[in-house]
C-alpha cells in the first residue's frame, strides 16, 4: 500500500488553461518540490492519480501546478478543496535523526519503562525545537523534541520513546 504525504490544498483556478493554485503545508516548498514528477489529488473518498506535473511555480506559500488532463478552468474549479499528495517513497530522504511531520504524527508515544504515555497528535513548530503533542489517557502533553527527553523514533515500530522531565 502506497503512504502519501500531504503538500497542500487546491484553492482554486489559476489562469485559463487549467493550472491550480495549492497553499502548501510545507515548510519547504521547493526543497520537496524540487525532484516531483507526479501526484495524486485526493477528494473525500475519491482519489485521482497519478497526476504528471507538466509545469510548476513556487511563489511564497503558494504552488501554481499544470497537470497532465488539467487542460481548462472548468477541471481545474472540480478540484477545489482537493488534498494534494506525493507519495512517501518520491520525498528527498532526510539525513539521520531527521523526520518529515507526516512520520511522526501517530506514532505511539511510550516511556523507556515502557508505559504508554498516547500518541502525537500534532507538532507545533517554535524557534529552538518543535513541540510534538501527545494525546492520551485523558491529558495532553506536550514534549520538546530534543535529545535529553526523545530517546529513540523507531518508524518501523511506529514507536516513539522518551524520558519525560519533571512535570511532564
Amino acid at each position: 500500500m502506497t503512504r502519501f504525504f500531504e503538500i497542500g490544498r487546491i484553492i482554486g483556478p489559476y489562469g485559463d488553461r487549467g493550472r491550480v493554485r495549492v497553499a502548501s503545508f510545507l515548510a519547504e516548498t521547493r526543497k520537496v518540490m524540487k525532484g516531483a514528477v507526479e501526484v495524486y489529488v485526493r477528494q473525500g473518498e475519491t482519489e485521482r492519480g497519478p497526476l504528471k506535473i507538466t509545469a510548476r511555480e513556487i511563489r511564497g506559500r503558494s504552488l501554481y501546478l499544470d497537470l497532465e488532463g488539467v487542460q481548462d478552468v472548468e477541471t481545474a474549479r472540480e478540484m477545489v478543496g482537493g488534498i494534494v499528495l506525493l507519495p512517501m517513497d518520491s520525498l528527498e530522504p532526510l539525513p539521520e535523526g531527521e523526520y518529515y511531520w507526516q512520520e511522526l504524527i501517530g506514532m505511539t508515544v511510550a516511556t523507556e519503562e515502557g508505559e504508554i504515555v498516547g500518541w502525537i497528535e500534532a507538532i507545533i513548530p517554535t524557534k529552538g525545537q518543535d513541540v510534538y503533542v501527545c494525546s492520551g489517557k485523558g491529558r495532553e502533553v506536550l514534549i520538546p523534541a530534543v535529545s535529553q527527553v526523545v530517546l529513540k523514533v523507531d518508524k518501523r515500530e511506529n514507536r516513539l520513546t522518551v524520558r519525560l522531565l519533571e512535570g511532564l
